[in-house]
């Protein structure tokens, strides 16, 4: 790339390499956090058209805990049913369909899936970060050298890690493929550009270019960084003597084809699997008419060659046999959107972190088919999950210790989903249709696995041990699990809300009161003691000087059981109703689980397993998930289990 010219040194909290979902969803946490930091990508654009394009429903959840979930609903394609299709059990050539079923159910608002490139979802994602104030993507800028100094490694002020990088030439950027092409009447293949049209300044973003100058090579020093830079992670090999990935790579070779399909398929726009004598397809439909096909190539080819690249003429041979797989239903095509090939394998890192300083995150850590639709998604819950914790840490809200927790809770979630994909690949490499019965078994978990609803970290420093707490109080959560999203009342509006609209991702750690009916001036005389010494333990742990003031770091819920008409908000203590010279009081903080109708139906406290007396509370961590349980009486315990991981400011 010619001689770069070094310059001075910057400074800055995180680094992340890499702009892939993964990488955005870190720089988004941080924005919300307004943490310092910088991301950075060696390609020149964005992701254009094809790719991930799985969108589960947990993680619309946690877009929607950013305000993005509507960018992506209003241009992805819903799923709502999926269709087993196998062969015909009259044994004559050809396939019928099997059943038909609901597509990802289970206990959560956000029922369905949602497919859509992996374009729009980069797209909305940076949109997401510039609502934040966050950083812009330095685009065509390439990692070249980093070095970390271990001796200053515990000192969590100082910036250990150097991170040399390049800004490239622009006729050196790596550029996006996919084999966008159409077919003409006279049958020629003509080339396309790919859908990649999304949201708002976008095109910024779509047209190949190079961040600052051309050719300078800057260094960069940082407290933290984090590797969200894909399966052949460069910042992975940088430590290589303590990352290595685990697992196998089998000779089963599959492509994947992005078309507006020409078909009389009947159910070309459910999710379908197909089992048929000449091999097995998976049918995802997709937004603009569009369908994905994965398509296992046949074995001849694979033992010519096992490591195909993916070219016209290889969209050309899985086509050929994706058709033979639908007969006697007839399907073609006149533009194709994108095309690839992979090669099955499931791996995954023996580490997710080194010394609590580097960190990785999505494929760099957890590689494996994508016709499960996971990969995308729990790559960007791995961040979000880390997101909270290096905020926090930064913010000298919580001690450095909990950054151990990231590889322990996201770990398992990988090798759940390795484990999954394993089973998966099966009954699409597998010689022979797999079984109706096997594949509906397979699907099930697959589908709850998507739902996000089976995630439940273990005990740790941020999710507390049974003897820590009365989880009894709360009978219908799980310590560790997603908060489960309910319906409540707003006290001061009257209008009908959700858990989950008070739980927006800013980094603030939330407590949940449940504060039983306040029908009557002595039980408003208990709940204002217990917000005495709420507010007592807030300050404890809080960052602002304030005592009342402690919205920053944890807001407190009240969500009483009577009828909103019996309570005067004013009556209570400021720590649930806390008042601002200059902004007045904060109506979002007390809520009702029924309205002054009174409506006699299941309310929070029903759902919640939670008595009217004595209540509960619950702590939430500033990603959804319950962190401990218990009661007005069990304060010194929550005192004891907070200082475990909070600076205490006593």
């Amino acid at each position: 790339m010619g001689e770069s010219r070094p310059t001075a040194e910057e400074y800055t909290d995180v680094i992340v390499v890499g702009a892939g979902p993964a990488g955005l969803m870190a720089s988004l946490s941080l924005s919300a956090s307004n943490i310092p930091h910088q991301i950075i990508d060696k390609l020149g654009t964005r992701a254009l058209n094809g790719r991930a394009d799985g969108f589960h429903p947990r993680t619309l959840e946690i877009w929607d805990s950013f305000d993005i979930a509507d960018k992506v609903g209003s241009v992805g394609y819903r799923i709502s049913e999926i269709a087993f299709w196998g062969p015909r059990p009259d044994a004559a050539d050809g396939i019928v369909r099997q059943r038909r079923d609901v597509a990802n159910g289970g206990d959560i608002r956000q029922q369905r899936g949602i497919t859509v490139h992996q374009g729009f979802i980069e797209a909305a994602l940076t949109e997401g970060i510039r609502a934040q104030n966050g950083p812009s993507v330095q685009r065509g800028v390439k990692p070249s050298a980093l070095s970390l100094d271990n001796l200053s490694c515990d000192d969590h002020s100082s910036y250990p890690i150097t991170l040399e990088v390049d800004h490239l030439k622009k006729e050196n950027l790596e550029l996006w493929g996919g084999f966008p092409h159409s077919i003409t009447p006279a049958g020629q293949i003509k080339e396309e550009h790919g859908w990649t049209g999304a949201f708002g300044r976008d095109s910024e973003d779509t047209v190949p270019h190079v961040s600052g100058v051309e050719g300078r090579r800057r260094t960069i020093r940082a407290k933290y960084l984090i590797g969200a830079d894909g399966g052949h992670s460069w910042v992975r090999r940088q430590f290589s003597d303590h990352f290595f990935m685990e697992g196998v790579t089998r000779n089963s070779v599959f492509g994947v084809i992005d078309i507006v399909p020409v078909t009389d398929f009947p159910d070309i726009r459910k999710i379908c699997t197909i089992m048929s004598a000449h091999g097995s397809v998976l049918l995802i439909p997709r937004e603009n008419n569009l369908v994905r096909l994965y398509i296992r190539l046949p074995r001849t080819e694979e033992q010519d060659n096992a490591k195909q690249v993916a070219s016209l003429e290889t969209a050309g041979k899985a086509f050929k046999t994706a058709k033979k797989i639908f007969h006697p239903h007839t399907i073609e095509y006149n533009y194709c959107d994108w095309f690839t090939v992979y090669t099955v394998g499931q791996r995954i890192a023996n580490h997710y972190s080194y010394a609590n300083r580097v960190f990785l995150a999505g494929d760099a850590v957890h590689t494996h088919t994508p016709s499960g639709g996971h990969g995308c998604n729990v790559s960007q819950q791995d961040t979000y999950n880390l997101g909270f914790k290096l905020a926090g840490v930064l913010r000298s809200q919580l001690n450095p210790s909990v950054l151990s927790t990231y590889e322990s809770e996201r770990r398992p979630i990988a090798q759940e989903l390795i484990d999954l994909d394993t089973t998966l690949a099966k009954i699409y490499t597998s010689d022979s249709p797999a079984s109706f019965e096997e594949v509906k078994r397979i699907y099930a978990r697959v589908s709850d696995h998507g739902s996000g609803i089976h995630i439940c970290y273990g005990s740790s420093l941020l999710v507390a041990a049974p003897e820590a707490c009365d989880a009894g109080r709360a009978s219908g959560l799980r310590l560790g699990q997603r908060m489960p999203d309910v319906e409540i009342i707003n006290h001061a509006s009257g209008g009908l809300s959700s858990m989950h609209a008070q739980l927006k991702a800013n980094g603030r750690w939330r407590m949940l009161v449940f504060s039983g009916s306040l029908s009557d001036e002595q039980s408003i005389k208990q709940a204002n003691s217990a917000g005495e010494q709420i507010a007592e333990l807030l300050k404890s742990v809080s960052t602002t000087p304030n005592r009342d003031s402690t919205t920053k770091d944890f807001q407190v819920v009240l969500i009483h059981a009577g009828n909103p008409a019996s309570l005067e908000a004013g009556a209570l203590h400021s720590v649930y109703y806390p008042f601002n010279k200059t902004t007045g009081y904060d109506y979002n903080t007390v809520f009702a689980a029924t309205s002054v109708a009174g409506v006699d139906e299941r309310n929070v406290y029903d759902i919640f397993g939670i008595g009217k007396d004595p209540g509960a509370i619950v702590i939430i961590r500033p990603d959804q998930v319950v962190g401990w349980i218990g009661g007005v009486s069990d304060l010194d315990r929550l005192r004891t289990w907070l200082h475990t991981f909070m600076v205490v400011r006593e």
